[in-house]
């Protein structure tokens, strides 16, 4: 759960009352859900994220071991945490062997189980993050795109933020964070979701620095959503379901999504209005330097991605409220209202 902006997790049914002599008995968990995941992506360069949608009790000692090189065991808390863990578990899954009997009768003291918190704590926190294999992580500033033109849609969607009021935003694509920090502005809560992990940690990372404390991060990829998972898919719910708010902000992301992901423009729309009743969104046209970089080495099979069809998939949804083009007519950006009940023909 986020408190203050800072993701806390609080395993409820873990918290009982210490019994002298007793071993912890989250160890096992933690490693498979936090420690091993942490230690794929800073020692193998691998995001967890995947993994832990595959594995819903997190990654086994086993499973862990295996991945790693025989050399891999000298780093930091591999040969404790991972190698003799993985050891223990095919110890465990002898016929009538007892785990919990063998710990208890060691008496372990209070201090070997404060030691080991204290440990994994230590090395949790000097676990290496390398954001090298992201595209996105600095495209706030590579980008090619003109001053002027980044001052107008910054302007706008803080002038759109302001007319709608809302008090939860959710950012899809919101890559760094640079218009979900506007919109924590003026909403109480955003949430600020895109589907890499480098440009999400950076921006935990500047909402951590800067005290911000109304930004919730969320890894997600629109085009590969997180389904609701666990007994009956009602134990964790899909980002779809906790993702929803009272406006959007859709940035430099249509093209992503109907040209990238093949995508047919009226149903990105459509997602568009499950996730808030109004928002902005922006359209970024075929002569656009991004769409044309995209279209290099592939077929434009993409006949209805106009401005004229997504202007038409909106009006479905919502009420076009303003625009303003920028990057010389190659965007628009649209701010959009709930659509207005408008009378039939024969009420006149």
């Amino acid at each position: 759960m986020p408190h203050d902006g800072r993701m806390t997790f609080i395993d409820i049914l873990s918290l009982d009352n210490y019994v002298e002599g007793q071993p912890w008995d989250g160890y096992a968990q933690f490693c498979r859900e936090f420690l091993y995941p942490l230690m794929l992506t800073a020692y193998k360069g691998i995001d967890f994220q995947p993994w832990l949608r595959a594995y819903f009790s997190g990654i086994s000692a086993s499973d862990f071991n295996r991945v790693l090189a025989w050399r891999e065991r000298f780093r930091a808390g591999v040969f404790k945490h991972v190698y003799l863990n993985s050891r223990l578990e095919r110890s465990f899954a002898k016929d009538g062997f007892s785990a919990r009997a063998s710990f208890a009768s060691l008496k372990l003291p209070k201090s070997v189980i404060e030691n080991n918190v204290n440990g994994l704590k230590a090395l949790v926190r000097s676990l290496p993050y390398d954001a090298s294999g992201s595209v996105w992580h600095d495209y706030e500033e590579t980008h090619s795109y003109q001053a002027h033109d980044d001052e107008s849609k910054a302007a706008f969607v803080r002038e759109a933020l302001g007319r709608l009021s809302p008090k939860r935003v959710v950012d899809i694509g919101c890559n760094t964070g640079r218009y979900s920090l506007l919109a924590a502005e003026q909403a109480d809560q955003v949430i600020a979701m895109d589907y890499d992990p480098a440009c999400i940690n950076r921006l935990y990372n500047r909402c951590k620095s800067s005290q911000i404390g109304n930004i919730t991060v969320l890894v997600g990829d629109l085009l590969n959503p997180t389904p609701s998972m666990g007994w009956r898919l009602t134990e964790r719910s899909s980002i779809m379901e906790r993702a929803t708010a009272d406006s959007f902000l859709a940035l430099a992301l249509v093209h992503h999504i109907c040209i990238g992901g093949n995508v047919p423009v009226q149903q990105f729309v459509d997602q568009l209005a499950h996730f808030a009743k109004s928002g902005v969104v922006e359209w970024v046209d075929k002569r656009d330097a991004m769409v044309q970089h995209m279209l290099r080495n592939r077929v434009d099979v993409f006949g209805n991605y106009t401005w004229e069809s997504f202007e038409a998939a909106l009006t479905t949804h919502f009420d076009v409220l303003a625009t303003r083009e920028t990057h010389d007519g190659a965007r628009r950006l649209c701010l959009v209202g709930p659509k207005a009940d408008r009378p039939t023909a024969a009420q006149g």
